[in-house]
């Protein structure tokens, strides 16, 4: 198990240092456009200053950003295109077409590059810097619901034997039954503070959400004696505000480094890959499959602002719907005397 991220030939206890690497594994965007008034660069850092004050997280205001450098790159590149009111709805199509037949990349992935693409135009339209949105009448692309079954117990357990017995091994192995038992997004996880594990109560407190709201989940039971063991064996000199689940330097992990050891993980056990996102797909299929397709309960939990994507996995537990319509069929009722 030596190959895993950080796991080599460190103490079972130490003292964590600053994290002064922090970044320096960034690959650099490189863009030859200088930031001249009305120009790509001199807009873009306006439309983020704007996203930032409209309170927008960082991480949305970083997935804005590198999404539009990489069109811009490409507009420059293959269009010459230095200013965006030259773009036209063709140069989007165009883009996407590369996206797909060049790259090779997904409809679901074009699909993630308009959302993010799209509102640095839509800004440069409101403030009258281009006279159309280039993105107008470019719809998202449709993609096929694949079913998605549950990770087999079978195999979240051979993943869970695997994990090294040393601090790196034992903190992957929490934060792969957080995953599975608590239906976070890896991002929550993985922003997790010492002081937002509520033992007394049950609970652990959500401050870095996707949609920027405080909330909370119940810790399962099964996670209150191995989360109180690695605290107290491991993090014992840190304060309440120190990250949870942190590298060898005492930052927070990156979700990189933990998706390459669960990579690994998947490798050494023998099972099919799993991504980090199929947990709480994962979740959610069996809280369904467990409720008889409760979606009120199950966006609440998951945090979705509307039912739109907790319906999709409807698609995927039709025998949950079927079993809830027989239980509350009228007819049924009306016969058996009700």
């Amino acid at each position: 198990m030596n190959q895993v991220v950080e796991a080599t030939q460190q103490p079972k206890k130490r003292k964590f240092k600053s994290d002064k690497s922090k970044g320096k594994n960034a690959a650099p965007i490189i863009l030859t456009e200088q930031k001249t008034e009305h120009g790509f660069m001199f807009l873009l850092d306006k439309f983020l200053k704007h996203s930032s004050n409209r309170g927008l997280t960082d991480r949305t205001i970083k997935t804005y950003k590198d999404n539009t450098r990489r069109l811009i790159n490409w507009l420059e590149e293959k269009r010459n295109i230095s200013t965006p009111n030259l773009v036209t709805g063709d140069d989007i199509e165009d883009y996407i077409y590369y996206i797909i037949n060049d790259r090779n990349d997904s409809k679901s992935y074009v699909n993630i590059i308009l959302r993010n693409t799209k509102p640095f135009f839509k800004w440069l339209k409101e403030k009258d810097y281009i006279d159309k949105c280039p993105y107008d009448g470019i719809k998202l692309l449709r993609v096929d619901q694949k079913k998605k079954e549950p990770i087999p117990k079978e195999n979240f357990l051979k993943l869970m034997s695997v994990t090294p017995r040393d601090y790196f091994g034992t903190r992957d192995a929490l934060i792969l039954q957080i995953l599975y038992g608590c239906g976070l997004r890896v991002s929550e996880c993985l922003h997790l503070k010492i002081g937002d594990v509520d033992f007394e109560n049950g609970r652990v407190f959500l401050n870095d959400t996707k949609n920027r709201e405080d909330s909370f989940v119940p810790l399962p039971e099964q996670l209150k004696k191995p989360l109180r063991s690695y605290i107290r064996e491991y993090l014992s000199k840190d304060t309440a505000n120190n990250f949870l689940f942190q590298n060898q330097n005492g930052g927070g992990l990156q979700y990189r480094s933990f998706d390459t050891n669960l990579k690994l993980y998947c490798k050494l056990s023998g099972i099919p890959a799993i991504t980090c996102h199929q947990f709480r797909h994962n979740f959610a299929i069996n809280y369904l499959m467990s409720s008889g397709a409760d979606t009120a309960s199950l966006q609440r939990i998951l945090r979705h602002k509307d039912l739109k994507m907790v319906n999709i996995y409807l698609n995927w537990v039709p025998e949950a719907i079927t079993k809830k319509m027989l239980a509350h069929n009228p007819l049924d009722k009306i016969y058996d005397g009700e």
